[in-house]
């Protein structure tokens, strides 16, 4: 019996790595912090993960931590604190 040989290409889709409500460059899709990325690990801030900025019994429907805790190797324009979340309903025009 003669070998198989197989000339066709296959192509493979490209599974993403990581969840799409896990914030992160590779979720998003931003080239932000360039090539190290951002909420990865390795990346600018470390790997972001549900608890980074989600606990139980926060009081609010999307279990957005009431204070999240900003890292000092962040933007030099963040400042450095704590940030508190009042409501879902605030939007950012300065989404990266």
């Amino acid at each position: 019996m003669a070998p198989c040989v197989c000339e066709e290409t296959l192509l493979v889709p490209v599974v993403q790595v990581c969840g799409k409500l896990i914030h992160s460059s590779l979720s998003t899709d931003s080239t932000r912090w360039g090539a190290g990325g951002w909420g990865i690990g390795g990346g600018n801030y470390g790997e972001f993960v549900y608890a980074t900025c989600h606990a139980a019994g926060t009081g609010n429907i999307k279990r957005v931590r009431n204070a999240l805790q900003t890292v000092a190797d962040a933007d030099p324009q963040l400042p450095i604190g704590i940030v508190h979340f009042c409501d879902i309903f605030s939007v950012s025009d300065t989404a990266i």
